[in-house]
């Protein structure tokens, strides 16, 4: 239990139903602006999907003290050494710059091991497809691999090396839907995919190989996705882990979930695990955006890894977005990098509550009907106490929580229910110190049949955490 702990105060951000006489707005609840925690229905172990980061980790060894590691749960990340400069840019530059590249990704898979996190090695930043020069050449341009089958034996003999199995998954490109990091066209990616998977799977049979790590989202008009699919079933080539990426306007992780579910079914596909390895635009680093995507996430049960829109040094530092230091920025030099004195910010400190605080067992949910609210929860049998985190996404206004069949914990169906309530705050910066939650205190809550509904006047950065005993 953090030392930030402790009750105190009164909170405006959330009131009764009762206080509807003196508030129209409370009278508005609908199933479009209500989330449910369902308290009769736990649906396993907390394992935090949802805490782990795209880069974010410096290549100097612990120069992150370990507990912002470990107090937010660090589940992974995911890395290649983009857009470091030279000597370090990548194959395409030189063997040299290759190796001085895949040493800053070494680096960051020891800090993931260290913490028992897993790494996704992204291979096409590595090659030097880190979207900061769209001319490279691609694998197989004018048909021909011989560069890139030499790419692959040094980066084969690189892993073999250094014992980088432990953890390990193969990313075997970036987006190659997106126009940023595959330039040429989506056959000739196909025909990477392909060789590059049995070459991988024939030096490492176990390895995992996730994909294909697109920008876009499954959908059956997905013509990119669905191409894809039909090329590596018959091609003996399936990823392992599929991924993709939400950081789109209008993606949303349930329905999407569920189409490729939906996918996997009608194409003849194996229901193997899935990673979002981004989630995240750079709008919704906030608050809480971020406990709508763990809520999404955990209701879902796939992991994912927050997105990162740094650049140059800084795409190495802070845990993509999550920590200042003195001087902090977006686009910091070398020494800059190498500076720290870390502080967290008030999203770090979501990650923080939803690791040591949200214990025992997670609750089945739902999302609002809109999909803009969403809530998280876990019951803690040891300690007999409910706790839901929540959110909104790029939204305000007046949502609601029902928790349903509260005598299945041993509560009356009625009577009256003391909530604590947190606040995460957001100053619009990324880089704030911000040492612990505002405290709200307890409200007294009454509720009939079974169940209790109170609202929140909600913010689109402001994310909430509410316990109460059983």
């Amino acid at each position: 239990m953090t030392p930030w702990l402790q009750a105190a105060g009164w909170s405006a951000a959330l009131l009764p139903l009762s206080y509807a006489a003196a508030n129209p707005l409370a009278r508005r609840q609908t199933s479009s602006t209500t989330a449910t925690v369902n308290l009769a229905d736990q649906i396993g172990t907390p394992e935090h999907l949802a805490a782990g980061f795209l880069y974010g980790i410096p290549d100097t060894a612990n120069q992150v003290p370990s507990y912002f590691y470990t107090q937010m749960g660090f589940q992974g990340t995911r890395a290649g050494g983009s857009q470091l400069p030279a000597p370090a840019r990548g194959w395409v530059y030189g063997e040299n710059e290759f190796q001085n590249r895949f040493d800053s990704a070494l680096s960051n898979y020891k800090t993931a091991r260290q913490y028992d996190g897993t790494f996704q090695i992204l291979v096409a930043d590595l090659w030097g497809a880190d979207g900061t020069n769209h001319s490279i050449p691609m694998p197989g341009d004018n048909g021909d691999f011989s560069s890139y089958d030499a790419f692959l034996t040094a980066l084969i003999d690189n892993i073999n090396s250094n014992d980088m199995l432990p953890g390990l998954i193969y990313d075997l490109w970036n987006e190659p839907d997106g126009g940023n990091f595959w330039t040429a066209s989506e056959d000739q990616f196909l025909q990477t995919w392909g060789r590059t998977h049995a070459r991988i799977k024939g030096a490492f049979p176990d390895l995992d190989i996730i994909g294909p790590s697109s920008a876009s989202q499954p959908s059956s008009s997905n013509t990119w996705l669905t191409n894809f699919y039909n090329f590596v079933k018959p091609n003996g080539s399936i990823p392992d882990i599929y991924s993709w990426h939400e950081e789109t306007n209008g993606d949303q992780v349930d329905r999407d979930v569920a189409a490729q579910h939906a996918l996997e079914s009608s194409m003849g596909l194996p229901n193997n695990p899935i990673n979002i390895n981004e989630y995240g635009t750079l709008q919704e680093q906030q608050p809480a955006a971020t406990a709508w995507y763990i809520s999404q996430l955990e209701r879902v049960g796939v992991r994912g890894l927050r997105g990162n829109w740094a650049s140059s040094y800084s795409l190495h530092d802070y845990f993509a977005g999550l920590l200042g230091k003195p001087g902090a920025n977006t686009d910091e030099d070398l020494q800059e990098g190498e500076a720290t004195g870390y502080w967290p910010n008030s999203e770090w400190l979501v990650y923080q509550y939803y690791n040591l605080n949200m214990t025992g067992e997670r609750l089945s949910t739902t999302a609002s009907g809109d999909g803009s609210w969403d809530v998280y929860a876990t019951y803690d049998k040891s300690s007999g106490r409910v706790k839901m985190l929540c959110g909104a996404r790029l939204t305000s206004g007046t949502f609601y929580i029902t928790v349903e069949n509260l005598s299945s914990l041993g509560l009356p169906t009625s009577g009256t229910i003391d909530i604590l309530t947190y606040h995460f705050d957001w100053s619009n910066n990324q880089f704030e110190d911000n040492p612990s939650p505002d405290n709200q205190g307890y409200y007294g809550h009454s509720y009939s049949g079974n169940s209790l509904t109170f609202y929140i006047g909600a913010t689109e950065t402001l994310a909430y955490a509410f316990e109460f005993s059983v």
